[in-house]
């Protein structure tokens, strides 16, 4: 239940912030810390509201300190996610980088997600030769993000072949854009 709205939502739309014994709130983004917590609804706008009315501090007998840069300390932990997802899937031989050979897998192979750098070039996007069905991600990571993955300074193009990586990265891809789209205007705020 989403502290905020006090809507049901499902875990997967739901960020758990958790108490740590230093009294300080810790984004739990796998959802797997021991400790007194509570669910908010995994969305800027949300979050924005939360820290607006101090909906943060309500549960607590205690005052828990709020830290005013939560939004972006969970963007943060979920790009460190995605980026070790495609790390897992790397090791696990299912990942391709570079333009050429990228082009030649999505040709020839079930490639089940193309990842494309958000800092590079449309034209260079676009002469990916990409099906409809495919998943795509085109805003989620810098080059320089995407290239630690693979130990080079920067990379434009990753594909990843079907596999079971692929629903946790595109999880997280998602919950990442939730916390990155601006805020709708709202005067109850």
């Amino acid at each position: 239940k989403c502290i905020v709205s006090g809507n049901l939502l499902e875990k997967s739309d739901l960020i758990r912030l958790v108490v740590s014994p230093e009294k300080n709130l810790i984004p739990d983004i796998d959802q797997s810390l021991p400790g007194r917590g509570y669910w908010i609804e995994s969305n800027r706008f949300t979050i924005l509201i939360a820290q607006k009315k101090n909906f943060l501090l309500r549960p607590f007998k205690e005052k828990i300190p709020l830290v005013p840069n939560i939004i972006e300390i969970v963007e943060n932990l979920t790009k460190k996610k995605i980026i070790s997802q495609i790390a897992l899937s790397r090791k696990a031989g299912l990942t391709v980088f570079g333009f050429e050979k990228v082009k030649s897998v999505l040709l020839s192979k079930n490639v089940g997600l193309l990842i494309q750098a958000l800092d590079g070039s449309d034209r260079e996007k676009k002469r990916m030769p990409v099906k409809n069905s495919l998943n795509t991600l085109n805003d989620c990571l810098t080059s320089a993000e995407l290239g630690k993955v693979f130990g080079r300074e920067k990379v434009i193009h990753c594909a990843i072949l079907k596999s079971g990586f692929i629903e946790k990265i595109i999880f997280n891809a998602n919950r990442l854009n939730n916390l990155k789209k601006p805020v709708p205007q709202c005067s109850n705020i």
